[in-house]
């Protein structure tokens, strides 16, 4: 069974922040790396299954992070990533 995906936009700051994280997933970074982009920002297409092995490894990143300044900024990313999983989660209901 193919697992369904969801699509989502990350700005073009976001995705450099992703790029430039050196705990994250494989997986996630090819994911980000393929990002197409639209108007200025990066399609994201993912599964949820995916996209929650990103968040654990981009809390990693967030844990490890070098200052206070870029784990905010890991932190920031992270919610705005896990509302995109919950949104879709609570859509499928």
């Amino acid at each position: 069974m193919i697992e369904s995906k969801m699509s989502f936009l990350i700005t073009k700051t976001e995705k450099k922040l992703l790029g430039g994280l050196l705990l994250l997933d494989p997986e996630f970074e090819v994911i980000i790396a393929i990002a197409k982009e639209e108007d200025g920002q990066f399609r994201l297409e993912i599964s949820a299954e995916d996209l929650d092995d990103g968040l654990n490894s981009l809390a990693a990143c967030a844990n490890h992070a070098d200052s206070k300044k870029e784990q905010k900024k890991v932190d920031a990313l992270w919610d705005k990533l896990r509302g995109c999983l919950t949104l879709s989660q609570n859509m499928k209901r």
